[in-house]
């Protein structure tokens, strides 16, 4: 007798329970924190509040031949500025400076591709220029061969810079929305008004820039109220799904550029309606799998202890806003101990791992450098990572967007470890740990369970069960993908592991001498 079909929406059910279950206790299970190790960047003296300034652009990756970093190296009271490039090739122990530069700028913000080459923006505010520079392994990143300025770019100290790996360019912002797209010889391919640099009692400010895996081009900004009375008062968003010639909303409403900063203009507004009389900053964007993801925090001027913690989580594909972690019964964005403070702060994954996790670190209620971790694109956190020490102070968290190819995330971040002491530049790297065996036990598990209903779905159709098994190794794949590797127990962030490191790349390690002094 032949058995009675299994129909398909009972299989994408089960296996939606099976994994359901499966990816969130496993990930769940209870460890102790990772332990988040800092070093000194800077001599002590040298440092500056302004070393790491600010969590807006990033200034830190991490390619074949080493992790970079810029910071600025003197005192804000001295101008121009010098600002450093140092490099690491010993996974992040030491650094050594190999470029610096005098400057009316901040840290410059800086991109790496898949030839390992070394990208830096940044302003010259007295000249109102913007400056990009391209360093190469041929010469050991010792000089730039490329250095282009262009002139007429109004900015001081808030800028960034992202790279299209998919259309080989990049986009850099300045402080007044106006915003370069240029290729990797520095010839300029554009040069646009996004937002208006004044419209409507704003005035456009920080900028933050992300390309997601699909090409599409994110653009959101804190922007300035007219008359100073509020510092920041909304978070603006734009997108461009065709490398920055056109502009929409995420819902995907077209926009007439340059569009209005002002808080009822077009473009999404990401901060709470209640919150336009509040100052309110952006800390981080981050966009995984579909969802747009931001931290920020609003306060009551002049009392910034009075303030709400925001993450949010929007879906891409309607402009909705899903998940809002605050409350007025105060939730702040938090796990079980951690309570993350969102006026700086860096979000990192790993696109290469479908499903993968999203990680968070920002200073946190009790002064350490902490943290949190979802396994389910922000639906939950769970606290993840602390530093063994608190600080007496925390400033502009920020670091590379993606997880290093040997499982680790790396920033940078402006301290001081007593309140008399002066501020000081630091490098942190927290050590992603691979999945338990019980987690790929679990996960094996699961992926034989949904091959064992599909096995019943075709007995049930009488057919063969080719195109099933294939599925099934598919998926099976897709889960090896997404734990592949070694267990390595949860020690020094600074030990090795035996993976290519970096993502971009294929040439391997530099074979340059190793440094031991630090910076």
């Amino acid at each position: 007798m032949r058995s009675k079909p299994v129909h398909v929406s009972y299989l994408v059910a089960a296996l939606v329970a099976v994994l359901g279950f499966a990816l969130p206790v496993t990930q769940s299970i209870a460890a102790p924190f990772v332990t988040i190790d800092s070093i000194l960047l800077d001599t002590p003296g040298d440092g500056t509040f302004f070393g790491t300034f600010q969590s807006h652009n990033q200034k830190v990756v991490a390619n074949d031949n080493g992790i970079f970093v810029s910071y600025l190296h003197t005192s804000p009271n001295v101008t121009p500025n010098i600002w450093r490039l140092a490099r690491s090739t010993d996974d992040g122990r030491t650094f050594t400076t190999i470029y610096e530069a005098q400057d009316f700028t901040r840290a410059p913000a800086l991109e790496t591709d898949e030839n390992n080459n070394i990208y830096l923006a940044h302003p010259s505010w007295n000249t109102q220029q913007m400056k990009f520079l391209r360093f190469t392994p041929l010469d050991n990143y010792s000089v730039p061969d490329i250095s282009k300025t262009f002139d007429g770019v109004v900015s001081f100290s808030k800028y960034a810079m992202v790279y299209d790996p998919s259309r080989q360019q990049f986009h850099i912002a300045s402080q007044y929305s106006q915003l370069l797209t240029v290729d990797k010889s520095g010839n300029l391919l554009r040069d646009q008004q996004v937002f208006s640099q004044f419209a409507d009692g704003a005035y456009s400010q920080y900028p933050y820039l992300f390309v997601g895996d699909d090409g599409v081009l994110h653009h959101a900004q804190t922007t300035e109220d007219e008359n100073g009375l509020l510092p920041y008062e909304t978070i603006r968003y734009v997108q461009s799904t065709d490398g920055g010639a056109t502009w929409q909303t995420m819902a995907g409403t077209a926009l007439s550029t340059p569009t209005t900063p002002g808080a009822l203009g077009p473009s999404d507004m990401i901060n709470l309606v209640d919150e336009i009389d509040m100052k309110s900053w952006l800390g981080t964007m981050h966009v995984k799998d579909g969802k747009a993801h931001f931290a920020y925090q609003a306060s009551v001027p002049p009392d910034s202890m009075d303030s709400r913690n925001h993450y949010m989580r929007f879906d891409l594909a309607t402009g909705t806003r899903e998940i809002d972690t605050w409350s007025d019964t105060g939730d702040q964005w938090q796990g079980a101990d951690l309570s993350m403070q969102t006026q700086s702060a860096l979000m990192v994954s790993d696109p290469s791992k479908l499903f993968g996790p999203l990680y968070a670190v920002a200073g946190t209620s009790d002064g350490h450098l902490s943290a949190l971790v979802s396994y389910d694109n922000g639906s939950m956190w769970q606290d993840f990572a602390t530093s063994l020490e608190p600080f007496a102070g925390i400033y502009a968290v920020g670091g590379f967007r993606e997880i290093t190819d040997d499982g680790r995330i790396i920033g940078t971040f402006t301290a001081k470890i007593d309140i008399a002491d002066p501020w000081r530049t630091y490098y942190f790297q927290i050590l992603v740990p691979e999945p338990t065996s019980l987690t790929l036990l679990l996960l094996g598990c699961a992926a034989l369970g949904f091959i064992s209903l599909l096995r019943a779905f075709n007995n049930g159709r009488g057919g063969s069960v080719s195109w099933q098994s294939n599925l099934a190794a598919h998926i099976c794949a897709s889960l090896r993908g997404n734990v592949d590797g070694t267990v390595v127990p949860i020690s020094s962030n600074f030990a090795g592991r035996s993976r290519s490191p970096y993502r971009y790349g294929a040439t391997g390690r530099d074979s340059s001498p190793r440094v031991d002094q630090a910076v």
